[in-house]
This record gives structure tokens, C-alpha cells and sequence, in this order.
């Protein structure tokens, strides 16, 4: 099993002072809790609600507990003893499935490369004084990791690049998709 970040603890402790001034701080939580489980960002944080490091506080400990599965007891044993940790855990225990659900999308993966297309054309000489040669036309249909929206991601290359791009490409079946040990 991983073991719970230490960014997410160090915050806590950073806006603790913050927190303990708050009368609503379980409303804050659960607000910010439904925030994330509505698909939003923090970029429309209504920042009257509380402050971004506050914020961005509880955040990081929710995506961290949902990361590592963890239910409630756990969080709470992990976390400081503190007001601001008492609301986490208690608005994580009520959205817990919601953001399992909605952090699930969240992928660590590249996009998997579904289709190739490519086209090879020439390019003739230029009044700027630009050799002819051959140039390749590439696209990589791909799926981003938990989504099904398929994206194109297009290149073009003349015949070295392509040679080197075949090279890489080759080690990378090689090594069996292992694209870290390319570079070992």
C-alpha cells in the first residue's frame, strides 16, 4: 500500500491558525467537496467562501485519501488532530463514492495510440534557395486515459527525422512499451 503524501499533511498545518478562526468550516468542506464531484476546477472558486490555500488544502487531501481508497477512519487516523482535519474527514465520509467517481477519470497513463496515418510528399525547390526532398505527413489518432474522445496529434518530418523517429520507435516495442527504459 502507498502512503499518504506529505504535501497535503504540511498544508494542513500551514492553514491551521486560518481554519481554527472559521465558525463554518464543516460547510466550507462539504462545499468544496461537491465542488470536485461537479467537475469543476479551482479556477471558479468563489474565493468568499475561503481562501485558495485553504482551498487547494482540502483538495489535496481528498484527491490523496481517494487515491489510496481510503475510508474515513483511515483519513482521520493519518491526519492532524485539528478542527480543519475533523471537517475533511466529515464531508470526505458523505462525498467518499461521488469523488472515487469523479477523480476515476484522472489517469497517471499517455494516450493510447489507436490509429496511424501518414503520407509521404516532396517539396520542391523555393525562390529562397530550399532543396527539394521528401517530407512525411504523420498523425497519431489517441485516447487520453479515461475518456473516450479520440485526439489527433500530427507531425511532419523530412527523411532523417523519420529514420530516428522509426529508431525510438523500434526500442520502444523492444523494451515493451517501456518508454523510461529508452532512456536508461
Amino acid at each position: 500500500m502507498h502512503s499518504f503524501a506529505e504535501r497535503p499533511i504540511r498544508l494542513i498545518e500551514e492553514v491551521k491558525a486560518e481554519s481554527e478562526a472559521l465558525t463554518n468550516l464543516d460547510e466550507i468542506c462539504e462545499k468544496l467537496c461537491a465542488f470536485v464531484v461537479e467537475g469543476n476546477d479551482g479556477r471558479q472558486l468563489d474565493e468568499s467562501l475561503c481562501s485558495r490555500l485553504l482551498a487547494e488544502t482540502v483538495w489535496a487531501v481528498i484527491a490523496e485519501a481517494t487515491k489510496l481508497s481510503l475510508d474515513e477512519n483511515s483519513l482521520d487516523e493519518i491526519l492532524p488532530h485539528c478542527a480543519l482535519s475533523n471537517a475533511i474527514v466529515t464531508a470526505y465520509k458523505v462525498y467518499k463514492d461521488r469523488l472515487r467517481e469523479q477523480l476515476s477519470t484522472v489517469g497517471w497513463e499517455y494516450p493510447h495510440v489507436v490509429d496511424i496515418d501518414w503520407k509521404i510528399g516532396g517539396v520542391l525547390e523555393t525562390s529562397e534557395g530550399k532543396e527539394s526532398g521528401t517530407v512525411a505527413e504523420i498523425h497519431f489518432d489517441t485516447i487520453a486515459t479515461g475518456t473516450c474522445d479520440i485526439e489527433r496529434i500530427s507531425f511532419h518530418c523530412d527523411v532523417n527525422q523519420l529514420q530516428v523517429s522509426q529508431r525510438l520507435f523500434a526500442f520502444y516495442l523492444y523494451f515493451d512499451g517501456d518508454y523510461q527504459q529508452l532512456w536508461k
